[in-house]
């Protein structure tokens, strides 16, 4: 029974799942306006720059802009270009930028966010 279970909880969230966890945890944070690349439950996000992010919100008048990414993408130059893009964005303007990723994923992800972004105050890593 250990090892199933243990199977169970390595198992990866796709990335769609990812995406919806993200909107309705914000949501229930009392952030507005939750957008979200989920089209049966949320409205889609404006694009920043060349792409549009998997969720966007806003915590009072500061946006939250998300990004979300499996394991396959972590590796990909088009997934650090998203980041920078959108920290960038955020950073010009005094917002946040929030990368999500699988729990297993943790330190590959967190090595991406500080390429990107440094040791930004702005930018965040949440895991699932």
């Amino acid at each position: 029974m250990k090892a199933k279970e243990s199977k169970i909880l390595s198992t990866p969230i796709p990335h769609d799942r990812l995406v919806e966890m993200t909107a309705e945890r914000l949501a229930s944070h009392g952030c507005a306006h939750v957008r979200a690349s989920h089209p049966n439950r949320f409205r889609a996000c404006d694009q920043i720059g060349d792409y549009i992010p998997d969720v966007t919100a806003f915590s009072g008048s500061t946006l939250v802009v998300v990004e979300a990414e499996s394991s396959d993408g972590l590796g990909e130059t088009h997934t650090e270009e998203q980041w920078r893009t959108f920290h960038n964005h955020a950073s010009r303007v005094g917002d946040y930028f929030i990368a999500v990723v699988n729990k297993a994923d943790e330190a590959t992800a967190r090595a991406l966010l500080t390429r990107v972004c440094g040791n930004a105050a702005n930018a965040r890593l949440w895991t699932f």
